[in-house]
């Protein structure tokens, strides 16, 4: 995720040629369709879990369309078109949704223990900034290496990245889904007839008569707005405007251990007090 949430439209937009705006159009035409396709994807996984059909299935598939997306979006041809970058950008965020979806629905399924759940997500949290610090390493090491020219965040480096994804994800996604437990989903062990109908109309429904959930949507918008903007210029900022170069990548790898240390801080408060506040007060 690091390169497509904070650095990929930057370097599209530096050496392809293809304008900012029609980048910026392009990741706002994806997103629109992301709302519609995680609504589907989330419900087809929880409909599949409660027939018993593991949502492991899911995370397969989604593993072999991601790794392809992302090989085709991180080493474009020479002359790259603005349709190219959408098409497989659109294919990444959908690999994405079919991994993590049923992913944190299965994470929340282990234990239902407010403080278990806590705990659980809280490693993760952690996990995905290793993985993040990994994003980080690939230049340095590949400029020791004699893979790359330069430390610098580049089409080059993107290539070289596409590899480790290739050999890291799929290896690493088989051995979570062979030694991690299935878990036991409410309503799976009753018989197709006996489980309520359901219905997307229902679904709408529920969440329009939801006030709490509405205030919680809201505001998670509004956080992720304020992130979205953040990651679609800080490339172009740290380059352009402070003429860091040569440092970009050391710049956003420090972010990483800062934010490792936040992550412990912020779960042990989450034992003590309620989430909405803690959230709050982060904010």
């Amino acid at each position: 995720h690091a390169p497509a949430g904070a650095i990929l439209q930057g370097i599209y937009a530096k050496e392809s040629g293809i304008a900012l705006m029609a980048l910026g159009t392009a990741v706002l035409v994806v997103r629109v369709f992301d709302i519609f396709s995680d609504l589907l994807i989330g419900y087809l996984s929880d409909y599949t879990a409660r027939r018993g059909i593991s949502r492991k299935l899911w995370m397969a598939v989604g593993t072999v369309v991601t790794v392809l997306a992302l090989w085709f979006l991180f080493r474009p041809p020479a002359q790259v078109s603005v349709l190219y970058y959408a098409s497989w950008f659109l294919m990444a965020n959908i690999g994405w949704s079919l991994v993590e979806i049923p992913y944190k629905s299965w994470s929340l399924e282990f234990s239902p223990e407010p403080e278990q759940r806590t705990r659980i997500v809280t490693w993760i949290a952690v996990a995905s900034l290793i993985g993040g610090l990994l994003f980080y390493a690939v230049a340095p090491a590949g400029k020791a290496l004699g893979l790359l020219d330069t430390a610098e965040l580049n089409m080059k480096l993107l290539g070289l990245v596409a590899i480790v994804i290739v050999l890291l994800l799929p290896a690493l996604n088989f051995i979570a889904l062979w030694r991690v437990p299935d878990t036991r989903v409410p309503g799976s062990q009753k018989q197709a007839s006996e489980i309520p109908k359901e219905s997307f109309a229902l679904l709408w429904k529920s969440v329009i008569g939801n006030a709490p959930l509405l205030r919680l949507i809201g505001c998670f918008s509004i956080t992720n707005f304020m992130t979205g903007m953040s990651q679609g210029v800080v490339l172009l900022y740290l380059t352009n405007y402070l003429l860091l170069s040569s440092s970009v990548n050391a710049v956003l790898a420090l972010v990483i251990p800062i934010s490792m240390l936040g992550i412990p801080f912020w779960g042990w408060w989450m034992t003590k007090y309620s989430r909405q506040r803690v959230w709050a007060v982060s904010l």
